[in-house]
């Protein structure tokens, strides 16, 4: 069910601002010096996360989510590149009332200017659009649906600079073989 409504909300982020981002993808759920850098890297962009639910009880239990869209440029108003105001007052109307297959529509709460002096100094805005969404309560997985769940058999590597612990170089992702 997240996954699906994540991808909707990508889909409608996707033909609302076409070729104007250079990035549309998941919100990696935490904050942290290699996400903000990440974030000024792939300016403009947009990511999308689910942050929390509560129960619901409408016409059977639902789960009531919260949604973020966050939008990153490097400008708040752009000239010579798309800025966040642009971003932002192109996907209101889209998001705001988008039918995602669940037992009501994407509705705006509020957004939520994200900055710090740490991002300013690095050329960077972030706007957070919360939106909340009810969400069909999920079906209970019987013991023979366990298989279909990840194994979570794989490290990943984080390498950095020797001479730079903050610089960030490589990430890799191995799988971990079974072993009979």
């Amino acid at each position: 069910m997240f996954l699906v409504v994540e991808q909707g909300i990508k889909d409608a982020v996707a033909g609302a601002l076409g070729r104007a981002v250079h990035k549309i993808e998941t919100h990696p759920g935490r904050w942290g010096a290699e996400v903000v850098k990440h974030m000024l890297i792939s300016a403009p962009s947009v990511y999308i996360g689910f942050s929390a639910g509560k129960l619901q009880e409408k016409d059977g239990d639902q789960l009531l989510g919260l949604w973020h869209v966050y939008v990153v440029a490097r400008t708040l108003n752009g000239k010579t590149e798309v800025g966040v105001y642009q971003l932002i007052e192109r996907l209101l109307p889209v998001l705001h009332g988008l039918d995602l297959d669940q037992p009501d529509v994407l509705r705006f709460l509020r957004v939520k200017n994200l900055f710090s002096f740490a991002e300013a100094k690095q050329g960077i805005s972030c706007y957070e659009m919360t939106f909340e969404l009810p969400m069909r309560w999920p079906d209970a997985l019987s013991l023979d649906d366990i298989d279909n769940l990840d194994d979570w058999q794989r490290y990943t590597a984080r390498h950095y600079d020797e001479s730079d612990a903050e610089h960030l170089m490589a990430i890799d992702a191995v799988e971990i073989p079974d072993i009979p």
